[in-house]
């Protein structure tokens, strides 16, 4: 009893501690998570006046909009020097496919190993990056449950493969009931998807989504023309992540976009990259500016135009690089107003469904007919109705799966659905979300790519316990 006590509360603190705060975002068994835009009527996205002369008229990555702040040194620069000088990882320390947090490790502001807990996640975003509380909590729970070990003292999880015993610790329960996890390495439709900014699709390239295709940098890195003092703003970004989805739609005959992992996750990095890399230096604070030495520098990438080299796991900061103002965190609000934006622009970065085992196959999966009517793909560009949506297909896949579960299981994963249920319930109540009674999973079957590989599925929480 006490063993599971002490495990259902670490679940929860990995699972609801944010949800309250970040629910649009959090989702559950990806069987269950579906949705399309490709029922939009024609007049949501028809509309498109100079869409990026708009963007860049206002900051959506927090509460201040056209305001420039003044420039502070003090809270803003981000120090490359003595304990966080840059180190190369060695052999024995975990990288993975998430620049951003390979060169957190590398300054010293994670764990040089690579494999750090909750808590350091969302501190070390927030202090460096400018990332929000909430949104950092969120992230830092879906890589613990996902990908990490909760059982963990404390929860914590890897930037790069699995680890090993050394890294992981103390387990408390003597990884009887789940693993160590797997790694965001490892994660693929779980926590990483299909169309990311430099990386393969994972059935692409034979399960390798880690190393950087020289080819997808270059194809966001020469946006510059020959101009070495260019701007990759947000515009950029959307760009780049509409033309990568495109790529893989034309690459990739398991391309799928009817989870998490593809729809949120992968989409939202571009966000990060666009909003967290830049440099907010004295006079850029109000979007910040991203030069080609910056994203060089940022994605382990050396050398002249002519011989770009990549050196995993070098990502390091930029001499002289400031984070953005403290009054400008980027969290919920920013990815949200920033991924319908861009699916406005680019209506295929919005679309939710797949290739249906050959290239250029995709068949988008129509919102209305998986909820019954409850939603359409209109609903979709609308934030609150969204976020109801995504909490639902949580509620719904949460009931389905620990319907089916007994004994010792099922008592933990009944006392993590209580609290869960409250969570969400008060939540949904709050939004004042329409009554979703079930969904129709017949419609994804149709999708290879919809399948976990094993890798991906035995990591984490959610792997160990048998929902992927």
């Amino acid at each position: 009893m006490h063993a599971s006590t002490s495990l259902s509360a670490l679940v929860l603190s990995a699972f609801v501690c944010n949800v309250a705060a970040f629910p649009a975002l959090f989702h559950s068994s990806l069987t269950n998570y579906n949705s399309t835009l490709v029922d939009i009527p024609v007049e949501a996205t028809a509309e498109k006046p100079c869409p990026f002369a708009e963007l860049r008229k206002r900051q959506l990555g927090g509460p201040v909009s056209g305001v420039m702040l003044p420039f502070d040194p003090t809270t803003q620069r981000i120090s490359t020097t003595g304990v966080h000088a840059f180190v190369p990882p060695t052999s024995s320390d975990l990288r993975g496919l998430c620049p951003g947090l390979n060169v957190l490790a590398n300054h010293g502001y994670l764990p040089h190993n690579g494999y750090a807990s909750i808590t350091q996640y969302i501190e070390a975003v927030r202090s460096v990056f400018g990332m929000s509380v909430e949104l950092g909590t969120f992230l830092s729970a879906v890589g613990t449950v996902f990908t990490g070990d909760p059982t963990n003292i404390p929860p914590s999880w890897s930037m790069g493969d699995r680890p090993n015993d050394a890294q992981v610790g103390l387990n408390l329960l003597g990884g009887a009931l789940i693993s160590r996890g797997n790694g965001i390495n490892n994660a693929h439709a779980t926590y990483e998807g299909d169309g990311s900014i430099a990386r393969g699709d994972w059935w692409q390239f034979n399960g390798d989504a880690v190393t950087l295709r020289m080819n997808y940098f270059k194809d966001l890195y020469f946006r510059k023309g020959s101009n070495p003092n260019f701007n990759y703003d947000l515009g950029t970004w959307m760009a780049h992540c509409s033309a990568r989805n495109l790529q893989s739609l034309n690459g990739n005959p398991q391309y799928f976009t009817a989870n998490f992992a593809s729809f949120v996750a992968s989409k939202a990095a571009y966000f990060f990259a666009s909003r967290l890399m830049a440099n907010f230096s004295e006079g850029d604070n109000i979007e910040g500016k991203l030069t080609p030495a910056i994203l060089k520098s940022f994605f382990a990438i050396s050398g002249p135009d002519s011989n770009l080299k990549w050196t995993p796991g070098y990502e390091r900061f930029p001499e002289n690089w400031n984070r953005r103002p403290i009054a400008l965190e980027y969290g919920q609000a920013g990815v949200f107003t920033d991924l319908i934006a861009m699916i406005k622009i680019y209506p295929n970065t919005g679309q939710i469904g797949g290739n249906t085992g050959t290239v250029n196959s995709f068949v988008g999966i129509n919102v209305a007919d998986f909820t019954g009517g409850v939603y359409n793909g209109a609903d979709l560009l609308n934030p609150v109705k969204l976020q109801c949506f995504m909490l639902q297909l949580l509620q719904i896949s949460a009931i389905d799966f620990l319907s089916q579960k007994s004994g010792l299981l099922g008592t933990v994963l009944s006392l993590v659905d209580t609290t869960l249920g409250d969570v969400l319930g008060s939540t949904i109540s709050t939004l004042g979300c329409p009554v979703l009674p079930g969904v129709n999973n017949v419609l994804l079957e149709q999708f290879p790519g919809r399948k976990v590989p094993k890798s991906s599925g035995s990591g984490g929480l959610l792997g160990g316990l048998g929902i992927f």
